[in-house]
């Protein structure tokens, strides 16, 4: 609990250097459009850099795009239902992901005056623009796991020592089997599927 604190205030800290650097450099002041210049490539590369940092700032750590794409759908969703499309993320986890996402613009929380109390959360305008960046960083992984795992098996049968072919092939079956196995189930974990 302490270590979440006290990156959160380190998290805090620089972000809000990060802002005071903002207010006080001329060029970024010229990039905002006080001064009709044209900026330098240099500049326009550390002023892409900070926004580049505050997004990540935003959106980073493992588990808060994963709650947007379980949100993508527009219709608000219970606590346990975004829960359960996420695996192997904790109650702390979802709790706080929600509160920053919420505290972004990005996630609505919507609590509803009943007995049981029901809360919902659901994906904002700002949020739901990130959705097509979501599913095109999916297709890249899925793109770029099917090559990898073809490259390891690659090298692999390369560098295999033994040159018995019925163990060879034995081992080919292997090989390819647990290849398989791994691209199917990277693609049906995570709860992300193409939309």
């Amino acid at each position: 609990m302490k270590k979440e604190k006290d990156k959160k205030k380190k998290r805090e800290k620089q972000l809000s250097a990060a802002r005071e650097e903002e207010k006080g450099t001329p060029e970024l002041a010229a990039a905002a459009g006080t001064d009709k210049k044209k900026i330098s490539g240099e500049t326009e590369t550390a002023e892409s850099m900070k926004d580049l940092r505050c997004a990540l700032e935003e959106l980073g750590g493992k588990w808060r795009l994963q709650v947007l794409w379980s949100l993508r759908g527009g219709e608000g969703l219970r606590y346990s239902s975004i829960k359960g499309q996420i695996s192997g993320i904790t109650d702390m986890m979802l709790s706080q992901s929600l509160r920053e996402l919420c505290r972004s613009g990005l996630v609505e929380r919507q609590q509803f005056q009943e007995i049981p109390p029901r809360v919902e959360y659901r994906i904002l305008q700002d949020g739901q623009e990130l959705i097509p960046l979501i599913q095109w960083l999916v297709n890249w992984q899925r793109n770029r796991s099917g090559k990898t795992c073809l490259l390891h098996w690659k090298c692999l049968m390369h560098s295999f020592p033994c040159r018995n072919s019925s163990i060879r092939t034995g081992f080919i079956r292997t090989a390819l089997r647990c290849i398989i196995t791994s691209m199917c189930s990277a693609r049906n974990t995570g709860g992300l599927s193409e939309t």
